[in-house]
């Protein structure tokens, strides 16, 4: 049967009671006493509290989490270790930024197990839209481009809105420096070797395209990765199985967006667009790749 995300067991429902907010299902337990549950929601209630001020300004005042010279309490370095591998909020962003700042007290990264970690790479934190990726924005520019010369008025609007969405791009990837350092830490604490970090450029590759952002830096990643993966011994014929099924899976999901505008001597619109994407090519190169194949 063909591999599917869904056979990772989807996130748990968590139960009602704040005391049993971070009980995780298909994750390793949180196994924690009641004092140490405690602090540990007083630390989660103080990060999102910030999170969601950092969210209103748009703006994030340091590069690297600090929470941990702030909080002031000592905290459970394996009970952390698996709550930065679970969804803590709905919104994506404040998701990110509440595990980004929990890493600042060096948590402990847990053994798991492949079907465990699938569960992490669906409760992932998703990146911030692109904005030239934004549906009403793209229908915009395709109408746009197929009316001709446009009017004075049409040409100083679209410059206008080039300035709007180069601001909103710059703020876009400012606010998804969080997302981005959390997968950044669970590469370093995943290593070189074997299953788990191969299935995590996956993941990120999936995050890019689901973003809207361009792909071509982390499927280079990819390509470079599993070329060298031959000589990675702890790396299965069945590891390499599973990662080709799953990149297989990628393929055929895709985001589009303007790469590229300008107006024309005639006062039309010349628009280019790309995608983001993984293609059945780009699918077929890595198989080669994953098992040493002779490319043409």
């Amino acid at each position: 049967m063909r591999f599917d995300w869904s056979i990772a067991i989807v996130l748990a429902a968590m139960l009602s009671s704040r005391a049993s907010a971070f009980d995780a299902g298909d994750l390793p337990r949180l196994d924690v006493t009641p004092a140490e549950r405690n602090i540990l929601e007083q630390l989660i209630e103080q990060v999102q509290t910030e999170a969601r001020q950092v969210l209103a300004d748009q703006k994030i005042a340091t590069a690297e989490p600090d929470f941990a010279t702030r909080f002031g309490q000592q905290v459970n370095p394996e009970a952390l270790g698996i709550i930065v591998l679970m969804r803590t909020h709905r919104d994506p962003f404040i998701d990110a930024y509440t595990r980004w700042q929990l890493l600042s007290f060096d948590p402990v990264l847990p053994e798991l197990t492949t079907q465990q970690f699938l569960t992490v790479m669906r409760q992932t934190p998703a990146l911030r839209e692109n904005p030239w990726a934004n549906r009403t924005t793209l229908e915009l520019f395709i109408r746009a481009e197929t009316e001709g010369p446009l009017r004075e008025s049409d040409r100083n609007r679209l410059q206008e809105l080039e300035l709007e969405l180069k601001l909103a791009e710059d703020i876009a990837r400012h606010l998804n420096h969080p997302a981005e350092q959390f997968r950044t830490w669970i590469s370093e604490q995943l290593g070189e070797t074997g299953l788990l970090p191969r299935l995590w450029l996956l993941e990120q590759c999936m995050a890019t395209i689901n973003a809207g952002w361009p792909t071509r830096s982390i499927k280079s990643r990819i390509s470079r990765n599993f070329a060298d993966s031959i000589a990675d011994e702890s790396f299965t014929e069945r590891d390499r199985k599973v990662v080709a099924l799953i990149a297989e899976d990628l393929a055929g999901h895709k985001r589009q967006y303007i790469s590229q505008f300008a107006i024309k001597a005639d006062g039309s619109l010349d628009a280019r667009f790309s995608t983001a994407q993984v293609t059945t090519g780009d699918v077929e190169k890595w198989r080669n790749r994953l098992f040493d194949r002779v490319l043409e």
